[in-house]
């Protein structure tokens, strides 16, 4: 997971369309992180199969219950996951995924950094 972080005009964007062009667009999706960290969003992750990356742009402060959703999809879990009208099981493999945010603002991500130890969700 990586988080691009920065002032405006600071080519956030841009660096995310060379990461776009080296992975291929088709191999891309993108979600924000309420369409599949929230509770109830039981299909969110199914715009992942086939896929390498998500980007999201200015995501903004998440949840507690959405960074330990988060955290479980960025663990080395394979996860069953479903697609909308379809019987069929599919399998997230985040191992094989990458998750890249950007935003103008201080997430919150760094809540969660306690202190005297170093340990940081990013």
């Amino acid at each position: 997971m990586f988080i691009f972080k920065g002032e405006s005009n600071t080519q956030k964007s841009t660096l995310v369309d060379v990461l776009v062009c080296i992975t291929g667009s088709s191999n891309v999706a993108r979600q924000k992180p309420e369409a599949f960290l929230s509770k109830g969003s039981r299909f969110g992750t199914s715009k992942f199969i086939g896929k390498r990356i998500n980007i999201a742009s200015e995501i903004g402060n998440l949840a507690a219950d959405m960074l330990e959703n988060q955290k479980s999809l960025i663990g080395a879990e394979i996860q069953n996951t479903e697609k909308k009208s379809d019987n069929a099981e599919y399998h997230f493999d985040p191992t094989r995924f990458v998750f890249l945010y950007t935003t103008n603002k201080r997430v919150g991500f760094y809540k969660y950094h306690r202190k005297g130890t170093n340990n940081y969700w990013c």
